[in-house]
């Protein structure tokens, strides 16, 4: 079983779940049993809201240049994911997962840390009379990703979000 199948990450460490409900994982290729995993339930949403809403007063105060610096360092292995994503997940061939499904999460995310680090969060709008605008975060983003395309649905739900300074709770 994988470590941290009837957990799920909030506030930045594996808990257990408080749900009682598990669903089997089956591998594509040989559909065996692969773990069981975590349903959750409201408990444990309501949980993942208030630490990512505790999260946001300072991480949305963060300068873009922490965020692009953090949105570097996430999806470094793209191998392991592509590979996961053949044996674990999709059940697509190691080519496609590799040259595709993982290619183009990265190529997403690589644009968003390429915009970000040019993007004017404060502007001076002459025409409007000398007026700031402040784009600012909005706060804590719920993200729901559909199994198909796993890794470019997640990347382009929770990339741009992180560069704008929200803090986000995601169910895959």
């Amino acid at each position: 079983m994988h470590a941290n199948a009837l957990k799920f990450l909030i506030g930045g460490a594996w808990v257990e779940a408080i749900g009682t409900g598990r669903h089997t994982l089956i591998k594509p290729a040989t559909e065996e049993a692969i773990c069981e995993i975590a349903m959750g339930d409201a408990n444990d949403v309501d949980r993942a809201v208030a630490a990512a809403k505790a999260a946001f007063p300072s991480y949305s105060m963060t300068k873009p240049e922490e965020r692009r610096r953090l949105l570097q360092r996430l999806h470094e292995n793209y191998d392991e994911i592509a590979a996961m994503m053949t044996e674990e997940e999709m059940g697509t061939t190691a080519n496609f997962s590799q040259s595709t499904q993982t290619w183009v999460g990265r190529a997403h995310r690589e644009t968003i840390i390429d915009v970000l680090q040019t993007y004017s969060f404060e502007e001076l709008e002459e025409l409007r009379g000398d007026v700031l605008i402040s784009r600012v975060a909005v706060g804590v983003c719920g993200l729901i990703t559909p199994r198909n395309w796993s890794m470019n649905q997640l990347v382009v739900k929770t990339v741009p979000a992180l560069a704008a300074g929200c803090t986000l709770v995601v169910m895959p």
